[in-house]
């Protein structure tokens, strides 16, 4: 689920949130959701036991630095 905050805003949220539940039973399935704007996420999404079980940061990539050989 890429820009997670972007699949709310086109889908009834009520759907995503029910494939997130598990209303529809799918075995061995990991959802795996990125956002780069949790903050337009609603609390429902973010805390809510069992829909995201781990969270990562991961900040905006460093400046390479390109050596001249």
């Amino acid at each position: 689920m890429e820009d997670l905050e972007s699949i709310l805003k086109s889908n009834n949220p009520s759907t995503v949130l029910n494939i997130l539940d598990g209303v529809n039973s799918f075995d061995n399935i990991v959802f795996l959701a990125t956002t780069n704007y949790p903050e337009e996420l609603e609390s429902r999404i973010k805390n809510r036991p069992s829909r995201f079980d781990r969270r990562f940061y991961i900040g905006p990539p460093e400046k390479w630095h390109v050596k001249n050989f």
